[in-house]
């Protein structure tokens, strides 16, 4: 599941600070070194960490570095003060930690120098991975996790660095001797000696793999994994590196390069988080994903290289999303990857996930309160932001005779962003408002309010007809925190998960994630679970009443050469 942190974190890669841009001096330099390790039967189990901070001049008190105890949902590793030993020209620096306030996003540890520091400054620790199991939670995939031949994880969930949003000449270099020759550290921006300019975020939101990497790569499109999949790992890179290509030409990206990072879930789901340039997947080895899915997935989330829009992420989440969802769709469409009535099938799931959402008529700002509490809000602005600018691109093409489209739109966002601007809501409704007129603030504000979204003529083109449907919505049965917490509770009476046989008190032992259960109509709800000492397999339709929807129906008498949007 993408559904994570701030989506515009994936593009970080397009700030990076050039060398030739810093005229006024060279900034400090920080250097990483990583040298991770791994049990007597190859399962990665902790890196070495050594950071050194060219002469920070820090005060007694000072933060030299900080850490995440908790992101969003997610762990970062167990480090305290006692466990980190930092040097300088003087010899030790004691070192006191204070962990900041909680928000519903993070909470930080900040380990602070105990006395003046003087010279550079060296930090060293041990990173130890998370223990996962059968049982953990589904969440983004930042945690630092060990598999066989490995260890990988995001930044901010191992590294402690400065809190400084001003750029280091930062060099990240790993050693490999306690891994079998061949073996190599991959970054989100590269292949073993990583050197660049940039503040901190961009080595906290990137991406960190070790160990006996296996390795696609094809016109700047890479993938990796340390222990082979249960799937065709070539024609899936294969298919998303003819994407790539495709995207890197409608987005107009100036070279570069994209990674993808594979690992194996040993709970229930699939799922993955967008990062800096590359994105990671994890899939669930006891239910192996469809290379259809897949290709959407990983479609979706690369997409998010580009597509962003300045805001919060309650105001912005609807573009980010949105558009993510339609360009992955459109896009591979374009590149030959899907055909019209493949198209058609996935507006479909899309829609029908939204209108069938039992929070479908929350506004964004309640939305984005609910986010982090209940899995239908997260869920939200994927299928709004999608509906919205289908209808949106429909009455472009219309207003302007085809003449220009939702692509337009789109790319004069990105074309303000490389020139250095930070487009936010009010730049994206004068340019639809300067094809659409006042519909655009109208159209606009009925999106945000959660009020319905009802195809219109010309959405999807000529290839498809909107007919009205119903469909059900999604009824998870019991209270969904429960699940989480691994106990049910709340079953409610008449739900399918009662008539199923499900129980309060019944303790999970394996569970369908619940963005799966979600997914499509006919998606079930399966679990495990122990009752007394009996084990019990439940399965049921998580579905309640019917309500209004459309269907996007492919029309016979269009040919397929008509249909790409």
């Amino acid at each position: 599941m993408k559904r994570n942190l701030i989506a515009s974190v994936a593009a970080l890669s397009a700030g990076l600070i050039s060398v030739g841009a810093l005229a006024q001096g060279a900034p400090p330099k920080l250097d990483i070194l990583l040298k991770p390790h791994a049990t007597s039967s190859g399962v990665g189990d902790y890196v070495d960490v050594t950071i050194k901070l060219e002469a920070p001049k820090a005060a007694a008190g000072d933060t030299l570095a900080r850490l995440p105890l908790m992101i969003v949902s997610m762990p970062g590793i167990k480090l305290d003060a006692k466990d980190l030993k930092v040097t300088d020209a003087k010899g030790v620096v004691a070192i006191t930690q204070a962990d900041l306030p909680a928000t519903p996003q993070w909470q930080y540890r900040h380990f602070n120098a105990g006395r003046a520091t003087e010279g550079d400054v060296t930090l060293t620790y041990r990173a130890h991975v998370r223990e996962v199991s059968g049982t953990t939670r589904m969440g983004p995939l930042f945690d630092f996790r060990g598999q066989p031949g490995g260890v990988n994880g995001a930044g901010m969930t191992f590294l402690a660095l400065p809190d400084k949003k001003t750029p280091y000449s930062v060099t990240l270099n790993w050693d490999m001797s306690a891994y079998p020759l061949g073996a190599k550290g991959v970054h989100s921006l590269g292949e073993g000696q990583v050197k660049q300019i940039a503040p901190t975020d961009l080595w906290n939101f990137s991406y960190y793999y070790a160990g006996n990497v296996q390795t696609y790569e094809a016109d700047g499109f890479s993938m990796y994994w340390t222990k082979t999949p249960p799937f065709d790992t070539q024609t899936v890179a294969h298919k998303i590196g003819t994407l790539y290509g495709q995207m890197t030409t409608f987005f107009k990206a100036d070279g570069g390069s994209y990674r993808v990072f594979v690992r194996e879930n040993p709970f229930s789901g699939m799922g993955g988080t967008a990062l800096a340039s590359s994105f990671i997947f994890g899939y669930d080895a006891g239910n192996p994903p469809t290379l259809d899915r897949l290709q959407a997935l990983l479609a979706h989330e690369m997409a998010h290289n580009w597509l962003k829009i300045g805001g919060e992420h309650g105001d912005s989440a609807w573009y980010t999303e949105g558009t993510a969802e339609y360009y992955s769709i459109m896009l591979a469409q374009r590149a030959g990857l899907l055909t019209p009535a493949q198209v058609g099938d996935m507006i479909n799931d899309r829609a029908f996930s939204y209108w069938s959402n039992p929070l479908s008529a929350l506004s964004n700002a309640d939305a984005a309160a609910a986010f982090w509490k209940d899995n239908s809000a997260q869920t939200i602005p994927y299928g709004r932001g999608l509906l919205y600018l289908i209808n949106t691109d429909a009455k472009i093409r219309a207003a302007t005779g085809g003449a220009k489209t939702l692509d337009t739109i789109v790319q004069a966002m990105i074309a303000k962003q490389k020139a250095g601007e930070n487009p936010g809501i009010d730049v994206w409704l004068t340019l639809v408002g300067a094809e659409i007129g006042a519909q655009a603030k109208t159209d606009y504000d009925n999106m945000v309010a959660g009020k319905p979204l009802t195809p219109i003529a010309g959405a999807l083109g000529p290839c498809f007809s909107v007919v009205p449907t119903t469909v059900r919505r999604f009824d998870l049965g019991f209270d969904q925190p429960s699940l989480d917490k691994k106990l049910i509770s709340g079953v409610r009476a008449g739900s399918a998960a009662s008539a199923a046989g499900l129980k309060d008190g019944d303790v999970v032992i394996e569970a369908t994630s619940v963005f799966d259960a979600q997914r499509t109509q006919t998606s079930p709800m399966t679990l495990k679970v122990k009752r007394g000492e009996a084990l019990i397999d439940i399965s049921y339709l998580p579905r309640g009443e019917a309500v209004a929807a459309h269907q996007w129906q492919r029309r016979t008498d269009v040919a397929d050469a008509a249909c790409k949007l």
